[in-house]
């Protein structure tokens, strides 16, 4: 008898574990991200530092992400003056770090169109 008690217990806790919750997503929050830069004007130029590092140029570059359904956005700060979308691309969503002190991305987002 106790050993059956055991069982049923075990077999209580084991079906309450697998039961599946709902995933609770909060789509404000998959649009895009942000983080903060600071703009230093020095000799009637600016700079944009991002921890502790400096760039040039903050550029906006837009265009669509291989397979998916919506363009998006990137606003980085580098300093390559000619930097591509694909450039930032890869290194976002690839393990292309061969580019990773060239720029920084500051802002992504979907453009919902």
């Amino acid at each position: 008898m106790r050993k059956t008690s055991i069982i049923i217990v075990f077999l209580i806790i084991m079906l309450t574990g697998c039961r599946k919750e709902e995933d609770v997503v909060e789509t404000e929050k998959l649009i895009g991200y942000q983080i903060e830069y600071q703009v230093i004007d020095r000799e009637n130029k600016h700079i944009y530092a991002v921890g502790g590092k400096e760039y040039s140029y903050l550029q906006t570059l837009q265009g669509r992400s291989q397979n998916a359904a919506y363009e998006c956005y990137y606003i980085v700060v580098t300093n390559q003056e000619n930097i591509t979308f694909e450039d930032v691309d890869r290194k976002f969503f690839g393990s292309d770090y061969s580019l990773l002190n060239d720029f920084c991305i500051v802002e992504y987002g979907l453009i919902m169109e």
